[in-house]
């Protein structure tokens, strides 16, 4: 059954025509949701941007989950790609799909000679088994800060 799921699952580049199966995967996330046309002017800037990439995951017309990393220069390190979020709508979780997603960001960052770093919450234990599984290695703690205006 997991092998027919596996080879109905499409991974493609993510336009802004996705935007309301982004926002709808976005959902298991938490967090207060953007709404379809926010999304859609954010898919259209990454989208355009050289440096960042978004990839759904499709199972017939439904996305069902995506991925969104981008290259990242630091002056103090050596560049990386940066997973920014991903996020697998709830009835899709634990069959794959989070998995594809991460490798498409792996085969980019070794096609362009670079590793990949990903941050996640220390409370969300799942996702951080999850990145261990694929060889994540915890590097630092930290705390982020942010500034409202």
């Amino acid at each position: 059954m997991l092998r027919a799921l596996h080879e109905s699952m499409k991974i493609r580049a993510a336009n802004h025509f996705d935007a309301e199966g982004v926002a709808k995967a976005s959902a298991v996330l938490g967090y207060d949701q953007p709404s379809s046309s926010d999304v859609a002017k954010q898919l259209a800037e990454i989208c355009s941007s050289t440096s960042a990439n978004v990839w759904v995951c499709e199972m017939g017309s439904e996305i069902v989950g995506w991925v969104h990393a981008e290259k990242m220069s630091r002056l103090a390190s050596k560049p990386f790609v940066e997973i920014l979020g991903i996020a697998v709508a709830s009835e899709f979780q634990h069959k794959g799909v989070g998995s594809k997603l991460v490798q498409v960001v792996i085969n980019w960052a070794t096609s362009i000679q670079m590793g990949v770093r990903v941050r996640t919450n220390e409370n969300r234990t799942q996702a951080i088994k999850f990145y261990a599984k694929y060889g994540f290695k915890k590097v630092k703690n930290q705390q982020v800060f942010q500034w409202h205006m």
